[in-house]
């Protein structure tokens, strides 16, 4: 089985602790961030996640910069990226998935689909949940 590198981004400690386990045990090998400023400069200094699920409000860069400073960079652009967010309305989804995100989740989000979210943007399937 193949393992799968996950960049998950949260100023949220339990969530980004409670995400970090929950992909952990389905196989991915799981880095965290406390926001998009952190993540950045991760993922200018190691290799490219297979996947980026990231929060939308976060201190010093959040998540639409984050988002932007991605699909800017030839070496990250083609990097899945899926949204998890508490601005759920179908407006703020409608705004991520045209700002480039491959996947918006509204938060709280149940457990399997943010699994079977990851998996999906790493296959370059986007969709979004409303």
């Amino acid at each position: 089985m193949e393992r799968y590198a996950a960049l998950l981004v949260d100023d949220e400690p339990d969530v980004l602790i409670t995400q970090a386990e929950l992909l952990a045990g389905e196989g991915f090998a799981v880095e965290t961030a406390a926001d998009g400023a952190e993540a950045l400069a991760r993922l200018r200094t190691g290799p490219a996640p297979d996947v980026i699920v990231a929060d939308r409000m976060m201190p010093r860069m959040g998540g639409d910069d984050l988002l932007k400073a991605v699909r800017d960079d030839p070496g990250l652009a083609q990097t899945p990226f899926v949204f998890l967010s508490a601005l759920a309305s179908a407006d703020n989804q409608a705004l991520g998935l045209r700002a480039g995100a491959d996947v918006y989740l509204p938060k709280p989000v149940d457990s399997g689909v943010l699994i079977e979210a990851a998996r999906a943007a790493d296959a370059g399937k986007g969709f979004a949940v409303v």
